[in-house]
């Protein structure tokens, strides 16, 4: 009897059959999953994470984040435990991130910290210790003024930023 070996990739399944005077081997290739990928890990702690970094531990051992370890862990592919997220889940991981003051930057391929940036007509209030409510609205249109509030960091998103802010600045000046 005359044997053939056929390597079939690993974390594949494969269905043969014969075909009349044919062997058929169908299977799908394995998911592979690069850094900066959002994936749903159905193992132990599932949930969404974002592929950091390939591992040299394992050959399918990657560094990834999630919304409650964002500094990364490590999770391996040895079982057929990950798939692609939907953009839902990755939505929800990305707000996750920003809650805990982290953004992913996806040019540079890192967690990062989350920092507001206003946009042309958005409202923005800048911590001031000389007024009773210990801040002032303004709307943003990028002149001068902006851009040095903004670059000294009294420019806040919220009104509860700014007073914080303020609040900050006369506990220092009290020292």
């Amino acid at each position: 009897m005359k044997t053939t070996e056929i390597k079939i990739p690993k974390g594949c399944n494969a269905t043969i059959y014969q075909d009349g005077d044919k062997i058929v081997i169908e299977y799908e290739e394995a998911l592979r999953f690069k850094r900066g990928d959002f994936v749903y890990w159905s193992g132990n702690n599932e949930g969404v994470r974002i592929i950091l970094d390939h591992c040299d531990t394992f050959s399918d051992s990657w560094k990834c984040a999630n919304e409650t370890n964002i500094t990364g862990e490590n999770i391996s592919c040895s079982e057929i435990c990950l798939r692609p997220a939907t953009e839902n889940e990755r939505q929800q991981l990305l707000d996750a991130l920003h809650a805990a003051g982290k953004d992913w930057n996806a040019e540079k391929m890192e967690i990062v910290d989350w920092v507001w940036r206003p946009k042309y007509g958005d409202v923005y209030y800048i911590a001031n210790v000389n007024c009773e409510q210990k801040y002032i609205g303004s709307t943003w249109n990028g002149d001068t003024d902006d851009v040095y509030l903004n670059k000294v960091g009294i420019v806040f998103k919220t009104k509860s930023e700014a007073i914080a802010c303020t609040e900050r600045m006369l506990k220092a000046a009290r020292l």
